[in-house]
């Protein structure tokens, strides 16, 4: 009934190593184009990366253009331009890009990945685990991937299998903050609290001023029980992070579990200010209210979560709610 963890940096482009990756390798000729057309493509796909990693993307793609007139099977200027046209949100011609470069080059681990990026931006969550599997498969070193494979499964609400990819994220990069975090998320949607605080707990080690560790450790300690060591994680992060609405709504449930429901509602109140959206934050707000015996404005939280996403669970538990009251 309450939100239980954030789910981490699910491809903000900032996942570990979860950047959309510049392809600036420059050698090896294919044996089937002549050493004069490789070179005249690489004199403009050259000049096209160096537009490319100083973001001036409409320039890049004319660099890379013309490289690929060359060149039709360069893999790499392929590649590139995907890189541009994604950065231009101009995800329809990214995903054309990055398929021919993999048509191209079947194993481009890095194309496979950037692909999987555009599909997840899209909310095609299916399309983007399928390639950030190859991803994995072709480029196992590279942590990223299985981050992102592993933050696919939960928006697929797939806990075991999210485990399973953020534990491979840990062995290829032991010091992976971002890896240990979102495990910890993943342990808590599968209710593992104790397991969550310990690898969060690790998370804090290598990055002590993250928020996201702290917010799931003060979940997964009000789940255990442990209040007052919640409110204590809670508030360090939204120290850290003053907008960070998930964390404040957490904060209010702790206080819930210490009866401090005036300490709650304000900081379900801060959540909402920060994200006026936040459903469950509304939901709790009025489950604070009743608590506090301020009834008309349990039921008016309540219709605001009704008005804001009716179809969604929240808003079964909301009419739910409303239907008890109205028994009264």
């Amino acid at each position: 009934m309450i939100e239980k963890v954030k789910q981490l940096r699910v491809l903000t482009l900032v996942i570990g190593c979860g950047v959309v990756v510049l392809s600036a390798c420059l050698c090896g000729c294919d044996s089937r184009t002549s050493e004069e057309m490789h070179r005249d493509a690489l004199a403009y796909h050259k000049p096209g990366v160096a537009h490319l990693k100083a973001g001036r993307y409409d320039e890049a793609i004319a660099a890379f253009k013309k490289a690929i007139a060359i060149k039709p099977d360069y893999d790499k200027a392929h590649y590139n331009i995907g890189v541009a046209y994604y950065h231009l949100g101009r995800y329809a011609e990214a995903l054309a890009a990055y398929k021919k470069a993999i048509a191209i080059k079947p194993h481009y681990g890095l194309a496979h990945y950037n692909l999987g990026v555009v599909y997840y931006d899209l909310r095609r969550f299916t399309e983007a685990l399928g390639s950030f599997q190859n991803a994995c498969i072709f480029k196992p070193e590279f942590v990223g991937a299985h981050i992102n494979l592993g933050s696919t499964h939960l928006h697929l609400e797939q806990y075991d299998e999210a485990v399973i990819a953020f534990k491979k994220a840990v062995a290829v990069e032991p010091d992976n903050a971002t890896a240990y975090s979102n495990l910890g998320a993943a342990y808590a949607y599968l209710e593992r609290y104790a397991d969550a605080v310990v690898v969060c707990k690790k998370a804090i080690a290598l990055t002590p001023d993250d928020a996201d560790p702290y917010c799931i450790i003060g979940s997964a300690y009000s789940r255990l029980g442990k209040h007052s060591e919640a409110i204590v994680a809670c508030e360090k992060a939204v120290s850290l992070n003053p907008n960070y609405a998930t964390a404040y709504n957490d904060l209010g449930v702790a206080y819930v579990g210490i009866e401090k429901y005036a300490e709650a509602l304000a900081a379900y109140k801060k959540a909402i200010a920060l994200k006026p959206d936040h459903v469950k934050a509304y939901y709790n707000m009025g489950v604070a209210c009743g608590e506090l015996g301020r009834h008309d404005d349990e039921m008016a939280a309540y219709r605001k979560i009704i008005a804001l996403k009716p179809k969604g669970k929240v808003a079964g538990w909301a009419r739910e709610r409303i239907r008890r009251l109205n028994e009264k």
